[in-house]
């Protein structure tokens, strides 16, 4: 979401999405600023320091359920001090791409498990389809009821800005 509002402050992102910085710019013609205002620039500004869009408080997309980020690496050993718990496992892309051996047979025991503690399912691997499908997940898994969320922390990357805002959101009730 953009903000083209105040000639004061120029062209300001305030909610990453899909579209990035780069290609707004090369639309407009001109710099875009991300993120909030600064303390000194919102009291000089007409526009009050409250939320401008929705979806911009800290936990606006957090579910019910508990929802937790992980690495990829460190997911064998989260599944070992889980104490039995009913989770929903969350991958970005399948555990089995670019992984380590530890991890590729976690993914293995995941596939193959009966345990009807433990959901497993992959997202997409790139950003747009993952973006397109994660409010839908969150809610389905949120109504299966179970004791806790992870979700698997997408690249880092401007490609996954939106997704990883909605995450972060997501999870920030919970950490």
């Amino acid at each position: 979401i953009v903000d083209v509002s105040a000639p004061d402050t120029g062209v300001r992102i305030l909610r990453p999405g899909h579209i990035q910085a780069s290609d707004i710019e090369r639309v407009l013609g001109e710099s875009v600023q991300q993120g909030a205002l600064t303390a000194a620039a919102q009291a000089t500004s007409v526009h009050p320091p409250v939320p401008r869009v929705s979806g911009s408080l800290k936990a606006h997309y957090a579910p019910r359920t508990p929802l937790y980020l992980f690495e990829r690496d460190a997911l064998s050993t989260l599944l070992k001090e889980n104490n039995n718990q009913s989770i929903a496992i969350v991958s970005c892309g399948a555990l089995n791409e670019h992984s380590d051996n530890d991890t590729k047979r976690t993914a293995q025991a995941l596939s193959s498990a009966t345990s009807q503690l433990i959901h497993y399912e992959a997202m997409p691997a790139e950003p747009s389809p993952y973006a397109s499908q994660l409010y839908a997940t969150l809610r389905r898994l949120d109504r299966r009821g179970f004791d806790a969320l992870w979700f698997e922390r997408p690249p880092q990357d401007l490609a996954w800005a939106g997704v990883n805002d909605r995450l972060s959101r997501a999870a920030a009730a919970f950490s």
